[in-house]
């Protein structure tokens, strides 16, 4: 419980936290940084995924 409590606190720090810096970075857009973030996002649930179910 604690640790799936541990992995929903640091998600929506990290959602949170998505938009912040972005303004300021002039050779890409927003739209790529959310591209990068989005594909860390599916790669992190896939892995935790597979860690709580190996024979996923």
């Amino acid at each position: 419980m604690i640790i799936g409590f541990a992995i929903l606190l640091i998600a929506g720090v990290c959602q949170g936290s998505f938009g912040l810096g972005y303004k300021k970075y002039e050779p890409f857009s927003w739209a790529a940084f959310w591209g990068i973030y989005n594909i860390l996002c599916i790669v992190t649930s896939v892995g935790c995924a597979w860690l709580s179910a190996p024979k996923l």
